[in-house]
């Protein structure tokens, strides 16, 4: 699920720059870097938290955009 107020500050972010935040994610299960998949993006306190997936296996994976 998205929240509407935090999509609006992801879309307004460069497409270069979204691309990086998504394809270059660190999973400490893994302990190798990966994607986030399956993810949400929500408002935390006027910054973005994305909670997905690791692609590779699956664990939990959580980013925040300031």
């Amino acid at each position: 699920m998205h929240d509407i107020k935090a999509m609006k500050m992801w879309n307004e972010l460069p497409d270069d720059f979204r691309k990086r935040v998504i394809e270059n994610e660190y999973c400490i299960t893994c302990r190798s870097d990966t994607s986030i998949v399956d993810y949400s993006i929500t408002d935390d306190k006027g910054n973005i938290l994305i909670k997905g997936k690791c692609a590779k296996c699956g664990s939990i994976l959580i980013r925040v955009v300031d």
